[in-house]
């Protein structure tokens, strides 16, 4: 699997055996995220199924929407828009980020998880 349990540490896990939403890694955390493109608000709002529900401006066009997801979850953790990659779902709404630079703890208090 993507998620080995010996490297992560789990902040909220899903029911259906789903990845958890904030894990730890040696470099910093993965996300797992649920993209909304083509909104009038961005924004993140919340936690949907299992995944943090991140709302953006620009279509899934052409990679528009992946990159003002990396610029959003950037800035509302504090830290340079590189240093948020998209490891899966890079053609889908439902994404795993890895995010340099922040810990669990880090992450569950600027977003309020």
């Amino acid at each position: 699997t993507c998620w080995p349990m010996s490297r992560t540490r789990s902040t909220t896990t899903s029911s259906s055996g789903e990845p958890p939403i904030v894990s730890e890694t040696p470099e910093g955390v993965r996300l797992a995220i649920r993209v909304s493109a083509g909104r009038r608000h961005a924004g993140i709002d919340g936690v949907e199924g299992g995944r943090l529900k991140v709302m953006v401006h620009a279509p899934a066009r052409e990679g528009r929407a992946n990159r003002e997801v990396g610029a959003l979850i950037g800035r509302a953790l504090g830290v340079p828009r590189a240093y948020v990659v998209i490891e899966m779902g890079g053609s889908s709404p439902q994404k795993v980020l890895s995010v340099r630079g922040v810990t669990r703890d880090d992450v569950r208090e600027r977003l309020g998880l």
